[in-house]
């Protein structure tokens, strides 16, 4: 595997907010698929 730079910014495909977070995380949080320009769909949190 190698690091390759994507974008910073793509069209929200859909997102949803969690409420109730796993250890480590403060909720509420969001999280998002989002399509970048490269044509790859990448699951991310929101910030």
């Amino acid at each position: 595997m190698e690091e390759i730079a994507l974008s910073r910014t793509g069209k929200l495909y859909t997102f949803t907010i969690v409420r109730q977070a796993p250890a480590g995380f403060r909720a509420p949080y969001a999280t998002a698929l989002v399509d970048l320009p490269e044509g790859v769909r990448i699951f991310a949190q929101l910030t």
